[in-house]
C-alpha cells in the first residue's frame, strides 16, 4: 500500500467529493465520518502487492459487491459528483442522494489515485468504469469527520443552491 500512497496535502486538488448511496460499501456516521466496510485487511510490503493489494483494488474498481472493500471512492470533479448524484436519484424514483465535500489535506493517510493504481498494478476494469477512474481517488479505511467541509442534497443541486 505504501508504494502507491499519496500525501493528501500535496494532491493537485484541494477538494474531493463523496457520493454515498443506499447499498454502497461505505458507512456514514455524523460523528465519525465515513468508514469502509473492511477495516481489518492491511497490505504491507511483505504481501504480494500485485496479487493481494492489486486484487483488493481491482475488486473495488470492478464494483464486486460480494467482496468487502477497504476503500472509499472520491470524485475529484465536483460537477461529475453532482451529475452522478442526480443520475442515481433519478434512477431511484427521486430518492435523496447527497454530495459531501471533503478537504483533501485533512484526510490523513492512505490516499490513492485510482488511475495510477490501475496502471501501476496492471489492473483490468470494465470499460464502463475507465472514465470514472480517471477522476477518482481512493481512501483506505476512513474519512474522518474533520475532513468533511460541506454537504448538498440532490434536491439542492437541482435547485442550483
Amino acid at each position: 500500500m505504501e508504494l502507491f500512497d499519496l500525501d493528501p496535502r500535496q494532491l493537485p486538488i484541494a477538494r474531493l467529493y463523496r457520493v454515498p448511496y443506499e447499498g454502497c460499501m461505505t458507512i456514514y456516521d455524523q460523528v465519525l465520518g465515513f468508514t469502509a466496510r473492511d477495516t481489518r485487511s492491511f497490505y504491507s510490503v511483505d504481501d504480494d502487492i500485485f496479487v493481494d493489494f492489486g486484487g483488493a483494488v481491482e475488486d473495488h474498481l470492478c464494483w464486486r459487491p460480494t467482496r468487502l472493500s477497504i476503500f472509499i471512492s472520491l470524485f475529484a470533479n465536483k460537477r461529475h459528483a453532482e451529475y452522478w448524484a442526480l443520475k442515481w436519484s433519478a434512477r431511484h424514483n427521486g430518492k435523496l442522494c447527497e454530495v459531501f465535500e471533503i478537504d483533501a489535506a485533512k484526510l490523513g493517510y492512505y490516499v490513492f489515485d485510482a488511475e495510477e493504481l490501475r496502471q501501476g498494478l496492471s489492473l483490468h476494469v470494465p470499460s464502463g468504469a475507465e472514465a470514472s477512474i480517471l477522476d477518482e481517488y481512493l481512501v483506505a479505511y476512513e474519512i474522518p469527520r474533520r475532513a468533511i467541509v460541506g454537504r448538498r442534497s440532490s434536491e439542492d443541486i437541482q435547485r442550483g443552491e
